[in-house]
């Protein structure tokens, strides 16, 4: 695994001083990615304390654990553990996927959703990460699929508990981390919870400057929003097709985004493409 930082960059709008923010983007499935990326983030909230000790941090995962990728499971147990680093608060948001998986273990979706998620969404290795050697219907991932007695049977306790107590938002002076994004016409009470982790348009072509809100968005959930857009900072690399997971960090007015690629071979986002070049030379 490759890492890579960008440079850093002022920031769209102020963040609280003193703090470090570290937002993950869409990690469906990508465990070792994950493990790669966190390593460094907390790396850096301990440089932060050790520079800065009255220094606070706070780690925010902008959902979308599951699906696609090969091991949900183990992404998910990541999720849950706290950060070895002091005084670094955890945010766990809640993603489209995530809530899928709530829907699937909660008997809500018809039988062609099902085997939608199944073809189109990798689910097959989703319910397979969650199955060890002799768990009930092992070798039958789609009977899993239709039968949520089972399933949460299957799928730990804990974990259940860690994705139906997942947040819509999480709120800071500057700034408000979602999913997906939110409506440009809608105070933040007009919104119902699924927006939050659903929407597209019109918080994707709404131009800067009718944005209204005082804030800006950081988010994940559309890898063709992906960068530094002014009022949208999208975080989503779509890391099982490109074997990248990316994360942005917020401090002092300051912004940089962090990857961890599968090789040094990888394809990177333009972002980090001097820092390839230079270590190169």
């Amino acid at each position: 695994m490759q890492i890579y930082r960008s440079d850093w960059v002022a920031a769209p709008r102020p963040s609280p001083e003193g703090v470090l923010y570290a937002a993950t983007g869409d990690i469906h499935g990508c465990a070792d990615h994950l493990a790669a990326l966190l390593t460094v983030l907390d790396g850096d909230f301990a440089a932060h304390q050790a520079a800065r000790p009255d220094g606070a941090g706070r780690m925010i995962f902008l959902g979308d654990y599951v699906s696609r990728g090969p091991d949900s499971a183990g992404v998910l147990h990541q999720v849950a553990r706290a950060r070895p680093v002091p005084r670094v608060e955890t945010i766990r948001l809640r993603g489209n996927h995530d809530q899928f998986l709530l829907d699937l273990v909660d008997g809500r979706l018809d039988p062609p959703e099902i085997a939608d998620w199944l073809e189109r969404e990798n689910g097959h290795a989703t319910l397979q990460s969650f199955l060890a050697g002799g768990a009930e219907c092992a070798d039958d991932p789609e009977r899993l699929a239709r039968d949520p007695e089972v399933l949460r049977r299957v799928i730990p306790g804990d974990l259940l508990d860690l994705l139906r107590r997942l947040h819509a938002t999480h709120r800071i002076p500057g700034y408000l981390f979602a999913h997906a994004g939110a409506h440009p016409l809608w105070s933040l009470d007009e919104h119902s919870p699924s927006t939050f982790w659903t929407i597209r348009r019109p918080f994707l072509t709404v131009p800067e400057s009718m944005w209204p809100h005082g804030f800006a968005v950081i988010h994940g959930h559309t890898p063709s929003a992906f960068g530094n857009n002014g009022f949208r900072i999208g975080v989503d690399s779509n890391c099982p097709a490109t074997g990248v997971l990316t994360a942005v960090q917020l401090l002092d007015g300051r912004l940089r985004y962090v990857a961890a690629a599968s090789d040094a071979t990888t394809p990177l986002p333009e972002i980090f493409r001097s820092r390839r070049q230079a270590a190169r030379s």
